[in-house]
């Protein structure tokens, strides 16, 4: 664990108790004791530096810190308390951009691979799309959706990630495709000059385009659509044509959805988190 996502308030002493799922976690799992330096994400996203108060049979105290108390923990490492990784060793200096991943959602086990994936690179929201060919179960949803939650947090904690990532319930296309709508005039409204490009991954080469030069405007938010097993249906992929997504292609091998995936968002990120330092030649 990199960090500890914090989803309460502190009280009026800087503490907070913890049971259930993150006690067992920090206390029966990673095994930390009193005096155990932890950085913690909180709610307002704010990274910093906790100590382990007290550990109970089934509760554990955490204290938000100050760099005085941070450095007496470090320095009694030798005299058996726990030290750990201080919070600002840990902060990112250069931010994330900002990265909406529409999943065509394949098999269970798949999906969950490409939602650590997704978190551990630093998306902002996921949205998994029911797609004409998916197999997916509606009644599991719940229990599904659980899951994935749990595992957004856990990619979290184990990235340090300090981008939270919003995962939408499963819809179909055209649903979604509304919803990101909605979501994107939020943001125009927001900011007058907020622009966004929408990207679908396409096996074959539709148009002569480059991802470096779909991205020369930097745009405020990336859109990546990518199919499930057997690739996206031409009537799904009209629809997407017609909401603005401009086909992309890479020369590669042929890839997993879930290989595809990653290497798309890996791709974005990189020229995206590097724009100053590379020039587009007409």
């Amino acid at each position: 664990m990199r960090q500890f996502i914090l989803d309460r308030e502190l009280n009026e002493f800087g503490q907070v108790t913890l049971s259930g799922k993150d006690y067992r976690y920090l206390a029966q799992v990673l095994r930390v004791q009193p005096g155990s330096l932890i950085p913690v994400r909180m709610n307002n996203g704010v990274l910093a530096d906790f100590v382990v108060e007290s550990v109970a049979k089934n509760t554990l105290v955490l204290k938000k810190t100050d760099s005085n108390t941070v450095k007496a923990v470090c320095n009694e490492s030798s005299s058996g308390v726990a030290g750990g990784v201080r919070a600002q060793t840990l902060e990112k200096k250069i931010p994330f951009c900002r990265i909406w991943l529409l999943q065509c959602m394949p098999k269970a086990s798949k999906l969950d691979t490409i939602i650590r994936q997704a978190v551990e690179t630093g998306v902002e929201r996921i949205f998994p799309v029911v797609s004409d060919r998916s197999v997916y179960e509606k009644a599991k949803t719940v229990e599904k959706k659980d899951r994935w939650n749990r595992i957004v947090k856990e990619a979290r904690q184990q990235s340090a990630s300090p981008q939270e990532t919003f995962l939408e319930s499963p819809s179909e296309m055209t649903i979604v495709l509304e919803k990101m709508k909605v979501l994107l005039d939020k943001e125009k409204m927001m900011q007058n000059d907020f622009s966004s490009v929408s990207l679908v991954l396409t096996e074959s080469r539709l148009e002569d385009r480059s991802l470096h030069g779909s991205l020369r405007g930097k745009p405020d938010v990336i859109i990546l659509a990518v199919g499930s097993e057997g690739g996206i249906s031409p009537s799904e992929m009209q629809a997407l044509r017609s909401s603005g997504f401009l086909p992309i292609h890479f020369e590669t091998n042929v890839l997993r959805t879930e290989t595809a995936a990653v290497y798309g968002i890996s791709a974005v990120q990189t020229i995206m988190t590097e724009f100053e330092t590379w020039q587009f030649r007409e």
